[in-house]
């Protein structure tokens, strides 16, 4: 008698985890790209001068309006407060931030796009512009949390 080796319950259930590791590695380069892609974006607004209640380039940016214009460039929706933008996607811990993350300081008023190598770009506050800072110091003693919105 002969058995299909295709049939073989081994055989089927080690084909089906190579497709599955092989589908979740693509979902991983394809999030870390469109993380890549954000930052990118988000660099284009570096001297933006902050403007309270700002949401544009030409009328200048708040927190929330940066991160909210960012993300809409790339068809994610996020309300222009920064309570609320908490409240979307998924938290992540200090230790596991990835480019492209939220990042809230200061009881959850400020907000900013977390760049790598313990960086983040934010519109501080008035009379300054869209910049790039440090976790450390005054903003690791604020930190309240982070939220992945994009690569699960």
């Amino acid at each position: 008698m002969l058995v299909d080796r295709e049939l073989q319950p081994d055989r089927l259930l080690h084909r089906l985890e190579v497709r599955s590791r092989s589908r979740l590695a693509r979902a991983l380069t394809r999030a870390r790209r469109e993380q890549t892609s954000i930052v990118r974006y988000a660099r284009r607004f570096l001297g933006v001068p902050y403007a309270w209640g700002g949401t544009s380039p030409s009328s200048g940016f708040d927190c929330s309006g940066f991160t909210r214009f960012v993300f809409a460039h790339f068809g994610v929706s996020l309300p222009h407060y920064t309570f609320a933008q908490f409240d979307r996607g998924r938290s992540v811990s200090l230790g596991a931030l990835r480019p492209g993350d939220l990042v809230f300081f200061d009881g959850v008023g400020h907000v900013g796009l977390y760049i790598g190598s313990d960086r983040f770009i934010h519109a501080p506050h008035s009379g300054t512009s869209v910049s790039v800072a440090s976790l450390s110091g005054w903003y690791s003693r604020s930190f309240d949390g982070a939220r992945r919105l994009i690569g699960g």
